[in-house]
């Protein structure tokens, strides 16, 4: 039975991969590495490191960790309070299945960044609860992320549901033991989803696919 509704951030409520994409890209560009969308794109759901560390194998080449981390850091910061959307239909769900369900945010991201574009977009009041980039040791596909969160809101894995937009999020829910539904978009089309129980492409269709897990 389910009880509670773990979130990924971005992506899955906020429509901010596509403007990482494209920062990313730029960086990298701007550092002599001419990074593709569809490169880019495999790797979303990586902490930044685990992200830098995956460019630098992929071009061979060694990359200052802390000055790439600080200007994708600087590009996250700015979309997050100025630019970055609601997910359709997101403002409509969530508060229909805080009704029903415990909310729990599962996110990379640290806790000041996902609050600033949650408070802006007034979804923080669903999210009381919270795993962020500085409570984990080891990014997804790890479960610890997930793990966490679980026991964050007292509710045991196989009672969750892990809503993800990225193929380190659906091995990482899956290595925690939960059901995983997998949001679709044309960002995320070069992504494996073979890890995930079920997929969406509208927001709206979550709670019947929540409603119908055995």
């Amino acid at each position: 039975m389910v009880k509670a509704i773990i979130f990924d951030l971005d992506g899955v409520l906020i429509e901010s991969e596509i403007y990482f994409l494209k920062a990313e890209i730029a960086i990298f560009n701007n550092h002599g590495m001419k990074l593709d969308e569809e490169t880019a794109a495999k790797y979303l759901g990586l902490k930044i490191d685990a992200y830098i560390a995956a460019m630098e194998k992929i071009f061979n080449k060694k990359l200052d960790h802390k000055q790439l981390a600080r200007e994708i850091e600087e590009m996250v910061h700015n979309v997050y309070q100025h630019k970055i959307p609601l997910v359709p239909n997101v403002a409509k769900i969530l508060p229909k299945l805080a009704k029903t369900y415990k909310l729990v945010l599962a996110t990379s991201r640290e806790k000041y960044l996902a609050e600033i574009v949650m408070k802006r977009l007034n979804i923080a009041k669903y999210f009381p609860n919270g795993v962020y980039r500085e409570h984990v040791s080891i990014g997804k596909p790890n479960p610890e992320v997930f793990l966490s969160a679980a026991k964050l809101v007292g509710v045991e894995p196989k009672d969750c549901v892990v809503v993800e937009d990225a193929q380190a999020g659906f091995e990482a829910g899956k290595a925690a033991g939960i059901y995983v539904i997998g949001r679709k978009a044309g960002y995320n089309k070069h992504q494996d989803f073979s890890a995930a129980d079920a997929t969406f492409t509208d927001f709206s269709k979550l709670p019947g696919i929540i409603s119908s897990i055995k």
